[in-house]
């Protein structure tokens, strides 16, 4: 089981989550990342990590029981 917790805005593209398929897929920010000017012929692009959970909560989602 995961909860998420909010972040700001300027890790939307780092962290994906899916709560439907109960999958977070995490991307690396600076993999075949071009730094200033230079473009290297020969980069190396690491494919997003994927993981899956019994349970995906996002802050969406309310986690106080109803009784």
């Amino acid at each position: 089981m995961l909860r998420v917790c909010p972040t700001d805005a300027g890790h939307s593209s780092v962290l994906n989550v899916d709560a439907r398929s109960r999958q977070v897929v995490l991307h690396n920010p600076t993999a075949g990342g071009a730094t200033g000017s230079h473009v290297t012929a020969h980069r190396h692009i690491s494919p997003p990590k994927m993981f899956a959970f019994d349970a995906v909560f996002t802050p969406d989602d309310c986690l106080v029981r109803a009784v």
